[in-house]
């Protein structure tokens, strides 16, 4: 098992910058997500780490060994890729010895080794299949059991989920989660799927055009998110991000007003309230309103209704908000009703550069 430390690496395309001045731990046995929008260069870093592209600056760094300018055979990590990337033509016990027989591991290891990775995936009855003859979960499980069999340093994941249906990637997700404990191998896993980041990381890395915005626990990168990009890039729906005034305690907009007492003031700044913290009066999942708190006058928009809950598009004069609420409050579209933002849970950032400026809490 090994640590991992990126220093300044960055890496351009042409004239395109994709890692710009990345600096990065990732400490041994942690399960680090780079998580972000297309584009925004986190399979670039993955590639980078495998040793499949080139830094044009900068240092990486496997279990303390300089492997910048190794070749990827040399770093000891194991890829698994989006397309699973399976030999069509071996069986799926060929599959999984390939990477060992390739190193010309001797032949009582590699079956030993087959055998109790097939065992941990449950894909000891599959061994002789082909490809062709797996359901999308199978072959996936049998692109981690390659590269779990041989027991790298570092796992390397790139979007490995993406081709699965709902249903399934949610059993695999947990399938992951539970082997990387097990395992407790030094693992960074890629995707674009902000529920997959925040429910397996250890620590979740969060890429914005090429640069890392923040990394933390993944309710840290939730509850105090580092610019309005994160914030309005975490959460389904994202944060509610208006544009308002702030006097240093009250928030005001054309039409309502926010308690923030110790923000900084200002003419203009982004006041930040995700949806389960804007309340509406007779919900049943909103709290009593505490003493001083302002409410304001709301008109319903647009109600979505999701099973478990309801999002209520309210408009508060030149402010557009969503509300999350239980799913058996539905006021009509064109209804007013009265609503409050939970003093405890807002955030402001500078409209200009995005930066946060004050949290709540």
């Amino acid at each position: 098992m090994a640590n991992l430390a990126l220093r300044d690496v960055s890496k351009s395309y042409g004239e395109h910058p994709a890692v710009r001045g990345l600096t990065l731990d990732v400490a041994d046995g942690e399960l680090l997500v780079l998580l972000g929008p297309s584009g925004c260069g986190k399979s670039t870093t993955l590639r980078l780490i495998a040793g499949l592209e080139s830094a044009d600056q900068g240092s990486i760094a496997i279990g303390g060994r300089d492997v910048t300018a190794a070749a990827a055979a040399e770093r000891d990590v194991a890829m698994v890729f989006q397309s699973y990337a399976l030999f069509p033509h071996m069986s799926v016990e060929e599959n999984l010895a390939f990477g060992l027989a390739a190193r010309r591991t001797p032949a009582a290891q590699i079956a030993a080794a087959v055998a109790d990775v097939a065992e941990t995936l449950g894909l000891t009855p599959l061994l002789a299949r082909k490809p062709r003859q797996l359901s999308g979960g199978e072959r996936q499980r049998v692109a981690l059991g390659r590269a779990m069999v041989r027991r790298p340093s570092v796992f390397l994941m790139d979007e490995p989920l993406s081709n699965l249906d709902a249903q399934l990637r949610v059993a695999t997700r947990a399938e992951i989660q539970r082997l990387q404990a097990r395992l407790a191998t030094t693992t960074v896993y890629v995707t674009h799927d902000q529920n997959e980041a925040l429910s397996i990381g250890h620590r979740v890395g969060i890429l914005d055009g090429g640069v890392l915005a923040q990394v933390g626990a993944p309710v840290e990168v939730y509850d105090r998110p580092a610019s309005a990009f994160i914030a309005g890039f975490l959460g389904n729906p994202p944060m509610n991000l208006p544009p308002v005034s702030c006097d240093g305690n009250v928030a005001r907009w054309n039409g309502g007003e926010a308690a923030v007492a110790g923000a900084p003031a200002a003419d203009a700044v982004t006041l930040g309230v995700r949806p389960e913290h804007v309340h509406i009066d007779g919900s049943r999942w909103a709290p009593p309103i505490p003493a001083g708190v302002p409410a304001f006058d709301a008109t319903v928009d647009l109600i979505e209704s999701a099973g478990d809950q309801n999002l209520i598009f309210l408009i508060a004069g030149d402010a557009s908000l969503v509300a999350r609420v239980e799913p058996a409050l539905r006021p009509a579209p064109g209804a007013r009703v009265r609503a409050w933002l939970d003093p405890s849970r807002l955030h402001i950032f500078d409209p200009a550069t995005g930066a946060a400026l004050w949290h709540a809490s």
